[in-house]
């Protein structure tokens, strides 16, 4: 890193989007997964104060925790209990499969790295073949009982995008969940693969659509289990597709109840009781048949959550603010006290009018009237504040109409805007026309973009890991993939927000650090390093929008947590 560089931090003045004080630190465990040992005892794999243990739970004795267990040199990051008094761990420091027996003693260990470079989740048939899905590889391994390859099944070339989860079901096929295709696939004992639940490509909340599902398993009266994650809910889904039992968060006014937040684990027990991995709230939940909740480890202060996967946020006048909801489908106004000024999109997924899905950025205008890039519904409208959509940007004009597919930014020029089309891998410029006059495509998964006075654009390229700046002519003039800090070379990782501040210096986000550089970038010199510890940190390794008030003082909209966090520029 260059020398002269200004270091200072964030200091967290407050959080907006929880009646209650949201606290980051209010319990330092974060779950990983949970498994019935029998109907009584329950195993789970925790992260505490960044260590992997596993607790041991017994729920007929009035303590619970009955054995906590921590691994030197070791380190766990799932395990399984595959019945007949055998758990399977993964131990990932060492590249090693580890069998245990009921007590948590080693009874065999096996590496993996000839087979597997690195495994998400692991199962056992009942023959004791095991399989392992590789997440990096985007492969299924079938494994004999003594750890010898059988058959390897290449996931992308069935339309499967990030699978993240299996389970072996009784008639010896394999659940799939693919969380970024939003359904869940089967592969049958034969070796077919098909789509078993969700709608590929199309996430949401009508029937047999999921969001981001991360992990289903068949139950013994045949339906299936399935933990829909970004929808915050756990459901029961009969051999019709049918939704037969579920567990969500219901509504109460402009706020939902906090029962889930981002679930990622679930099993079910031979008496009806679903244990439950909830995982944003850092904590391991069982709900019985009648849906009582019972807290097995870990805690949550929060009650009710405002807001859902919100993106952008902007401040108006009298402290107001604007937010672009995302994953409850509307823009949302409130003041300092939750009171809701102004809504467009009432929580329904739809492209009728007053309704949105997933917004993905809302700016109000001068006029009064409000932009919103409705990213699912594939257009940008404007909407007065009697909420009549006077403009639709559903296609721009190049050589015939292209259409767009999920606009995730816009930006406002003297003449046209700037619209990130994030699903399509495409920056556009278009004038008032709509006429394309600029088009920027080698990019994957881009979120954010600005332009200067002198015809640059600036984009964060996030699936490609780089900010670039490219000129009029599409001239790459800036490609940043790295940054020197501390004698440490960074590798960015995911960054989503970018901006110029003035002709010669930017603003980024990088998505693995969660830092904040502002850098010359005609000079390579980093002038300053805003670095943020702690909860601030993970909130701004996955923001989508942070808003400066005044040199000091910012708004981050922290997706990971479901709030918005004002923070405060102070000396390090």
């Amino acid at each position: 890193m260059s020398e002269n560089v200004k270091i200072t931090k964030l200091k967290k003045v407050v959080s907006i989007g929880t009646i209650e004080e949201f606290s980051f630190n209010l319990c330092e465990l974060r779950p990983i997964s949970a498994d019935y040992l029998d109907n009584d005892k329950i195993i789970t794999l925790v992260n505490l104060d960044g260590v992997n243990c596993i607790y041991t739970i017994n729920k007929s004795i009035d303590s619970n925790i009955i054995k906590k267990i921590t691994f030197a040199n070791r380190n766990i990051t799932f395990i399984r209990y595959c019945g007949k008094g055998l758990l399977v761990g993964i131990d990932t420091l060492n590249r090693e499969i580890i069998e245990f027996d009921n007590h948590l003693n080693v009874r065999r260990v096996q590496s993996y790295s000839q087979i597997c470079k690195s495994p998400g989740f692991i199962d056992q048939y009942a023959n004791g073949d095991i399989a392992m899905l590789d997440v990096e590889e985007n492969k299924l391994c079938i494994l004999s009982s003594e750890y010898e390859l059988k058959y390897e099944y290449f996931l992308s070339k069935y339309g499967m995008k990030e699978p993240i989860s299996i389970s072996i079901t009784n008639e010896n096929g394999i659940l799939i969940c693919d969380e970024e295709s939003h359904c869940i696939f089967e592969l049958g004992n034969r070796g077919e693969i098909n789509i078993l639940y969700g709608k590929y490509n199309n996430p949401g909340t009508k029937d047999s659509q999921l969001a981001y599902p991360l992990y289903a398993e068949k139950l013994m009266n045949g339906n299936m289990l399935i933990v829909d994650s970004m929808n915050d809910r756990i459901l029961e889904v009969n051999l019709n597709r049918k939704i037969v039992w579920k567990f969500c968060n219901d509504k109460e006014g402009f706020f939902k109840k906090n029962n889930l937040f981002e679930p990622n684990y679930a099993r079910r027990n031979t008496i009806g009781d679903t244990l439950v991995v909830d995982k944003k709230n850092n904590r391991i939940i069982e709900i019985d048949v009648n849906k009582k909740v019972s807290t097995l480890i870990g805690n949550s202060n929060v009650l009710r959550r405002m807001f859902h996967y919100q993106r952008s946020v902007q401040r108006l006048d009298n402290d107001e603010l604007l937010i672009a909801d995302t994953g409850n489908n509307r823009v949302i106004q409130i003041n300092k006290k939750y009171e809701v000024l102004w809504t467009y999109g009432n929580g329904k997924q739809s492209i009728e009018k007053g309704h949105l899905f997933w917004p993905r950025w809302a700016e109000r205008l001068e006029n009064g009237n409000t932009l919103i890039a409705d990213g699912r519904n594939s257009r940008i409208i404007e909407v007065t504040q009697n909420k009549e959509i006077i403009r639709v940007i559903d296609k721009v004009k190049k050589n015939g109409e292209i259409k767009l597919h999920d606009p995730h930014y816009f930006k406002r020029l003297s003449e046209g805007i700037l619209i990130v089309d994030s699903e399509s891998n495409t920056v556009f410029e278009v004038n008032d026309n709509l006429d394309v006059i600029w088009s920027y495509d080698n990019l994957y998964d881009p979120h954010y973009a600005d332009k200067d006075k002198n015809d640059n654009v600036i984009i964060a390229d996030s699936g490609n890991n780089r900010i670039i700046i490219v000129d009029k002519q599409k001239n790459l003039v800036k490609e940043i993939k790295t940054i020197e800090y501390e004698k440490d070379l960074i590798k960015l990782s995911w960054p989503r927000v970018c901006r110029f501040i003035d002709d010669e210096k930017i603003l980024f986000v990088d998505g693995g650090t969660g830092y904040i550089f502002i850098m010359n970038y005609k000079t390579n010199h980093i002038e300053e390093c805003i670095i943020s510890q702690g909860s601030l940190n993970q909130s701004l390794k996955y923001t989508r929008c942070i808003q400066f008030i005044n040199k000091k003082l910012l708004i981050i909209s922290d997706i990971e947590s479901g709030i918005l966090i004002e923070a405060e520029i102070v000396d390090k």
